[in-house]
């Protein structure tokens, strides 16, 4: 018991004697230092997309057989992509019909989850909800 307490008090004594460190300074999180060159390539269609490909049919359609507001439809355009935006009209029919969606649940489902009007109809849609309702 004595050598344990002649111990700490030596390891207290060893630690008061030593200068105060600080602390390394912490790096911040940014990608557009590191990876400059991947950055311009990912914000580039994005900087087109919030400019100039932004057609007011889309916004129109979904405003209108949505019902959206003003809130909902910049959230729900901020992640549909260009190329996406031609088969709007198709997928929300193909929403409606496969999964018998009435306007408001429709809604729900596009404001909620907005990305899901990128996808192909054919190519992921469709066979991921044959695979979901065999299950």
């Amino acid at each position: 018991e004595a050598a344990r307490l002649r111990r700490e008090a030596a390891e207290a004594e060893r630690d008061a004697a030593r200068p105060p460190v600080a602390a390394p300074p912490r790096r911040t999180f940014s990608t557009d230092v590191s990876r400059p060159r991947q950055n311009a390539a990912v914000a580039a269609p994005r900087r087109a997309f919030g400019t100039l490909s932004k057609p007011a049919q889309v916004d129109d359609l979904l405003r209108t057989r949505l019902a959206l507001s003003k809130a909902e439809l910049e959230r729900v355009a901020r992640h549909l992509l260009v190329g996406a935006r031609a088969a709007v009209a198709p997928k929300l029919d193909w929403f409606q019909t496969r999964l018998e969606l009435d306007a408001g649940q429709l809604k729900r489902m596009v404001v909620t989850h907005p990305s899901l009007l990128n996808l192909g109809v054919e190519e992921t849609l469709a066979p991921t909800l044959d695979w979901l309702q065999t299950r």
